[in-house]
């Protein structure tokens, strides 16, 4: 079963800037969004709650920009009883919480995603709440204090939420849930906004401690 199919999800249209007016990256104002995939997924603690790094390739008439989007999805509701199992009919979908896009600093990019299945196996993304993520961000001097480039630390908090109750068939798509044509292969979804991230400080790496 698909939580998120790439082709038909949608979610990089609004990764492309309009304008270069911070934070957005200049390099990636008027492009056009021409690949997806994901660069990293980990589970949290509990199995709850799933984390994706969503990457969206951006094609400019120079050249071709990478967007990052941190997004978590939190299992339809029956998942997560004694007895789990979903089918077409169930009560619940799953919800997807989508942060802000962005560009991670390359210290995260170069030492951490590429090695991310043995990153995490002693470092966890998740706080110990299982609420929010933190990691590094890459500001354009456009966007810095003085015009001055420089690596940040944001923390991302994503509100846990499960119990979106499902409708009747015919008005899934008049509210906003997604992925339902085929339902034997994509779990149908419903998109939840999250907060603004919180710039920490500056820093390049960062690593949550343990409970």
């Amino acid at each position: 079963m698909a939580v998120i199919d790439l082709q038909t999800c949608g979610f990089g249209a609004d990764a492309v800037s309009s304008d270069a007016s911070p934070p957005a990256h200049a390099d990636a104002v008027g492009g056009n969004p021409v690949l997806h995939h994901v660069a990293a997924m980990q589970w949290s603690a509990s199995g709850q709650r799933l984390l994706v790094l969503l990457v969206v390739h951006i094609a400019t008439a120079a050249h071709v920009v990478a967007k990052y989007r941190w997004l978590v999805w939190d299992p339809p509701r029956e998942w997560l009883e004694e007895e789990p199992g979903v089918d077409e009919d169930s009560d619940t979908v799953g919800v997807i919480t989508m942060g802000r896009w962005h560009v991670p600093s390359a210290s995260f990019t170069n030492d951490c995603l590429s090695i991310f299945e043995q990153y995490t196996q002693t470092n966890s993304m998740w706080n110990p709440n299982e609420n929010a993520v933190a990691y590094p961000v890459r500001r354009d001097a456009a966007a810095g204090e003085d015009g001055v480039a420089a690596d940040e630390i944001e923390i991302q908090h994503f509100p846990q939420t499960h119990l979106w109750r499902r409708p009747s068939r015919d008005d899934l798509n008049a509210i906003g849930i997604r992925q339902t044509l085929d339902p034997s292969r994509c779990l149908p979804f419903a998109v939840a906004p999250a907060p603004a991230p919180i710039v920490v400080c500056e820093g390049s790496f960062c690593a949550w401690s343990p409970r």
